[in-house]
């Protein structure tokens, strides 16, 4: 089973590859390679199954207004529009309109200028497109100028993206009976047409192509030298700690005054400063959180409301205590830095003279509680290289039947968002027979890493076929379980096959090998973030914003 281009670039646009393997788990990972002015998301054009019937009609727009201006250039409304309707539609589409409602309060249905942003009560949802519009046009002014100006033109793969997005836009418009210009120009505005718009399309994808290249050209630049400095300034930013703590609970109760709850929190650090003192060793932190545990479990079980049964205290063990007490590799960005007592854990625990042993309690508002030091690290372990082809689950009807490639996505053949179809024994067994038949054919031929990555180019459900199913630099994590455990086990060679599962169906892999250690990665990725912002910032110098008239006329129609 072959699968083709047009079915790798329907799952291209509908997920990014890294974002699948990605641990479901709240961990922002971005934050450790993404740079402050990187423009990807922006420049993504709007999802055409929003109708004109729900933007209604921008053709009301004064065609002369200008709407900002962005140095000496002014920014007309439809220009402003398009990167408003762009981030009201990415967003609706990312989270859905449930979703939208249900966790950040926004009601599709209803003015943006009279719902409040979620994350800032001085802001509405209006507002917060309308600056995050600003700010796309500034970025991609700035950037495709600068791009212009060191004669950068699109490459042939942005290219291509270009004349997708415009052949994707013709079709939706002939589809639905407009005209490619009346459609246009009622979404956004009077200017807007079709040569206009591929304008603002094709300055998007330059600058995004040319931000790519800056953050590439910062990042190949560095020496290990170089890394070791940064890293050597910005410690805290990706070194570890691991430790024990145990908080004892001051006694406090509703209906005490300031006083009596004074008493209970003063009562609770003396408890916590006397099991520091005798927290001589690791082994004695146990023990004393064994102690303190079971003469609080004492406690509690002796006080029964009135008129109830005594119960036995439940026995604490130091096997609990040793689970219970541990903080294992915790990043300082795991501290607040607004809660008083959580910046104080963090400045004690980064402090540059902490040594294994050392103890100390630190208060909170609901009692103190005691640490003991035992280690700062980073992440010295190799990332590595790996190439895989996923036979995806859903390649399979579930009879496990191959689905042509040249099926379109329909209502009975894709999951909705909000209903999930559980994968048949069928799709399974197909998928294993499948993999299993494609590492086959890769020992029947030339068995090389350059043949694994032309098998995957034709066979991978996974996006990143052109590029082989390679990922490089994979750190611990990144990766969903079955896969992580598979590149990082024990005694992994280069050159080395598989077949594995997962969630997202089997697949073939083979181990290219080490690549730098972890920290150096995130330093690279860091250091190269910090530099690209900086040169942005200067060139941002020249590109400063200010509202003009037609701002008003920027928005959903009819007021939304």
């Amino acid at each position: 089973m072959s699968a083709s281009k047009k079915k790798q670039q329907r799952k291209a646009n509908a997920e990014a590859s890294e974002e699948l393997f990605s641990k479901k788990n709240g961990k922002d990972d971005k934050k450790e390679s993404g740079v402050k002015y990187a423009i990807a998301g922006i420049v993504v054009a709007i999802a055409l199954v929003l109708s004109i019937a729900v933007l209604v009609i921008q053709g009301f727009v004064a065609p002369n207004a200008a709407a900002m201006t962005i140095g000496s250039e002014k920014i007309y409304s439809h220009e402003l529009n398009y990167y408003y309707i762009n981030a009201y539609s990415n967003f609706v589409n990312q989270v859905g309109t449930e979703y939208a409602s249900q966790l950040f309060g926004l009601d599709t249905s209803k003015s943006l200028k009279t719902q409040t942003y979620y994350a800032d009560s001085s802001m509405t949802w209006h507002d917060y497109f309308l600056s995050t519009a600003k700010t796309s046009a500034q970025q991609i002014h700035m950037l495709a100028d600068a791009a212009t100006a060191e004669g950068v033109t699109l490459d042939e793969e942005y290219e291509t993206y270009v004349q997708d997005e415009m052949s994707g836009l013709a079709d939706y418009v002939a589809e639905n009976g407009y005209s490619m210009d009346s459609y246009l120009s009622a979404m956004y505005g009077k200017r807007m047409d079709q040569a206009e718009y591929e304008r603002l399309v094709r300055n998007g994808y330059l600058a995004s192509q040319y931000s790519e290249a800056k953050s590439e050209e910062f990042s190949s630049s560095y020496t290990d030298d170089d890394l070791t400095s940064y890293y050597n300034e910005h410690k805290n930013d990706f070194d570890l700690v691991t430790y024990r703590r145990y908080l004892v609970t001051a006694a406090t109760e509703d209906g005490m005054t300031d006083t009596q709850k004074n008493e209970a929190l003063n009562s609770a650090r003396a408890t916590a400063e006397a099991m520091a003192n005798g927290s001589t060793s690791e082994a004695e932190f146990i023990a004393q959180v064994v102690t303190q545990k079971n003469k609080e479990n004492a406690e509690a079980a002796a006080n029964t409301a009135e008129g109830e049964e005594s119960t036995e205290p439940t026995e604490y063990t130091g096997d609990q205590a040793e689970s219970d007490t541990l903080q294992s590799e915790v990043a300082y960005s795991s501290f607040s830095t607004t809660n008083e007592s959580s910046k104080a854990q963090a400045e004690w625990l980064f402090d540059e003279a902490r040594t294994t042993g050392d103890v100390t309690t630190i208060d909170t508002t609901t009692g103190t509680y005691v640490f003991f030091f035992m280690e700062r690290s980073r992440h010295d372990y190799n990332t590595v290289d790996v190439r895989h082809i996923l036979v995806s689950f859903d390649s399979f009807d579930a009879e496990g039947n191959p689905i042509a490639d040249d099926v379109e996505n329909t209502d009975e053949n894709t999951d909705s968002s909000t209903e999930t179809t559980e994968t048949t024994d069928a799709q399974k067994e197909a998928a294993e027979a499948e993999a299993e038949r494609i590492l086959a054919e890769w020992k029947d031929g030339a068995a090389t890493e350059e043949s694994f990555g032309e098998l995957a180019k034709q066979y991978t459900d996974d996006s990143n076929g052109e590029q082989g199913g390679l990922y490089e630099q994979v750190y611990q994590g990144r990766m969903v379980t079955n896969f992580n455990d598979w590149i990082f086990g024990s005694g992994r060679e280069p050159g080395d096959t598989g077949v594995i599962s997962t969630d997202y169906g089997y697949h073939v892999m083979y181990f290219v090998g080490e690549n730098d250690p972890y920290w150096m990665v995130q330093t690279r990725s860091a250091k190269a973030s910090a530099d690209y912002n900086a040169w942005a910032e200067a060139k941002f110098e020249n590109y400063a914003m200010k509202d003009k008239s037609g701002i008003s006329n920027v928005g959903l129609a009819n007021g939304r």
